[in-house]
């Protein structure tokens, strides 16, 4: 391959060593020359043509092509080779009043879960988009434009099925004209608010729920008769836990209350201190108070 080929080989190819190897050894024509000036090897041609010139002391008088090519160098206007940098895209920010107001309907209001009985829609369909719906609502999926925010992988992911994340999407444009396509992050930001305002109110039901059970589960241990309470049976972790001497006393003690016409768990806990010392002696009292507060707690 000849030295000119070669050379352009090497621009397109090469690595920097050998590159500059071949600069240092041959000499350049001057169409090569001018292919390394617009390649990003220029300024390693040039410093290599600098660091020639600092050691040969007579290169003009033995070698009239290379001082005229040198000279050539030094006419040439020597592009600046600029890297190449890849753009990010800026944040699109988002207001509330660019997003189509379908966006922020309730899933459980729109058209598409609620299909009249006219609609052309096959039983398969409706009950796919009934399990969608059931699967978005424990998923905190509120509103139209979080189908649009996760995009078409997302509700594949969620719904943990393609085929179904398709028909949704299909019904979703014939129904509603709302595409998912890619998923649209940006959205998040205007969504925020009304999705939170939902979530608050699932968590504020769900607390109430549980303070329910929790009264009902106290109302339940209240009203048991002292035969079926664990530690008064001698069974159970709470009776587990007492000394030998805490566990004759309490096994003394339910037999003592009985016999003095306490026969359900909230009468007992009626009484305070001072009440049953007047008919109970006070290591009983140790004994109540190491069971009865974890047994309501349960």
């Amino acid at each position: 391959m000849e030295n000119k080929d070669f050379l352009s080989s090497l621009l397109v190819n090469g690595d920097a060593k050998l590159i500059a190897s071949f600069l240092k050894e041959y000499e350049l024509s001057v169409e090569q020359i001018k292919k390394v000036l617009i390649s990003p090897y220029a300024e390693m041609y040039i410093g290599i043509l600098k660091e020639s010139a600092g050691t040969t002391t007579d290169v003009a008088s033995t070698d009239d092509e290379v001082t005229s090519e040198a000279v050539i160098v030094t006419d040439e206007v020597v592009p600046e080779v600029t890297p190449v940098v890849e753009e990010t895209a800026p944040e699109v920010e988002v207001t509330a009043e660019e997003v189509p107001k379908s966006y922020f309907e309730e899933l459980k209001n729109s058209k598409v879960f609620n299909l009249p009985k006219d609609d052309k829609a096959s039983g398969v369909v409706r009950r796919l988009l009934d399990n969608s719906l059931r699967i978005f609502t424990k998923s905190n999926i509120f509103l139209m434009g979080q189908l649009v925010e996760m995009g078409m992988s997302g509700i594949e992911k969620l719904l943990n099925s393609k085929g179904d994340a398709e028909v949704l999407s299909r019904n979703l444009e014939r129904v509603c004209g709302i595409e998912i396509g890619a998923p649209q992050p940006h959205l998040h930001i205007v969504l925020a608010e009304r999705v939170g305002m939902y979530c608050r109110e699932i968590e504020d039901k769900l607390h109430a729920e549980m303070l329910e059970c929790k009264r009902k589960h106290k109302e339940w241990l209240l009203s048991r008769p002292l035969d079926e309470v664990e530690f008064f049976n001698q069974t159970g972790e709470i009776y587990a836990s007492l000394s030998r001497a805490m566990k004759h006393q309490i096994s003394k003690l339910k037999r003592e209350l009985i016999a003095e016409g306490y026969n359900i768990v909230e009468e007992v806990v009626s009484l305070d201190e001072d009440t049953f010392l007047l008919g109970f002696k006070p290591e009983r009292w140790s004994a109540l108070q190491a069971c009865l507060p974890k047994y309501l707690d349960a």
